[in-house]
């Protein structure tokens, strides 16, 4: 039952999508702002029906070469079916309740996501262009998780302002070194397809190392804020020890773990910048008390 339950979370995309607003949530921290529900219900449901959207449109391509999240969906046609139309209705619900000045940000990642999984009669989709896929979703998840909430920003944050970059660049570095182990876990299978990833080219060992680097870069970023009075110390230390878990969780990665290692271990590491800085944030007021 329990593992039915995890299932559920983990595949119908629920819990990659509780990420995406919590590296949101985490960016508005940073704001110093309070969290803006509006725009957190419009991440988590716009990233839950990108992903069941682009899940739904890539098996229809790839029939013969599914992985088990794939399977799964695919004998859960009539949920999918649901939750994306569910998640498209609570999209356009709660854009109507953000400023529209980031319509173009937000029009520009719903194309690059459709044209993740969408071929357009010679031209292939994203995701199969050689070594680009890790690439496109660390771009989108920075767009996503930092222009998008400073673009709402009610604190006069510009999106193209030095620190909204540099820390934009941190966290699609975070997202690209987090993604790569997926690759990682799809080897056989891109392999069966013919499709050029970077495990595929450099091998599990040698992937692991350029997620090690990218998130040793990410971190970087992040303190290269810190030291520029752009970033507080609790949120440079919550990142250090996200990116210390990210680096041990990476460590043991293969294709040979269970689905679920991915699904929910690996994408843990997307709420834990937020979840210990709230930790860090709890601890600093006992203290003061």
């Amino acid at each position: 039952m329990l593992k039915k339950l995890l299932h559920f979370i983990a595949f119908t995309n629920l819990y990659v999508s509780l990420g995406a607003a919590a590296l949101s949530a985490y960016i508005m921290l940073w704001n110093s702002e309070s969290i803006n529900l509006k725009v957190l219900g419009f991440t988590f449901s716009a990233t839950l029906f990108a992903y069941n959207f682009q899940r739904k449109i890539g098996e229809s391509h790839q029939a013969n070469f599914l992985s088990k999240q794939d399977q799964w969906a695919k004998g859960k046609k009539h949920l999918i079916n649901f939750i994306i139309l569910l998640s498209f209705t609570a999209c356009f619900y709660f854009f109507s309740q953000i400023p529209k000045k980031s319509l173009w940000l937000i029009l520009l990642l719903a194309i690059l996501s459709l044209l993740y999984v969408l071929e357009i009669k010679s031209f292939p989709g994203l995701r199969k262009l050689p070594f680009i896929k890790v690439f496109v979703v660390g771009f989108v998840w920075g767009g996503a998780t930092v222009l998008f909430p400073s673009s709402v920003s009610h604190l006069g944050w510009n999106p193209f302002d030095w620190p909204i970059q540099l820390m934009t660049v941190s966290l699609a570095t975070f997202v690209f070194g987090e993604s790569l182990p997926f690759d990682i876990r799809d080897l056989r299978l891109d392999n069966r397809s013919k499709l050029k990833t970077i495990p595929a080219k450099l091998g599990a060992k040698k992937t692991k190392l350029v997620a090690y680097l990218a998130l040793i870069l990410s971190f970087l970023l992040h303190l290269i804020l810190f030291l520029t009075k752009m970033l507080p110390l609790p949120f440079l230390i919550s990142f250090g020890l996200a990116t210390i878990t990210a680096f041990l969780i990476i460590s043991r990665a293969s294709f040979k773990k269970d689905a679920l290692y991915y699904s929910l271990g690996l994408e843990s590491v997307l709420l834990l910048p937020l979840l210990f800085l709230l930790i860090f944030q709890t601890l600093q007021a006992w203290i003061t008390l």
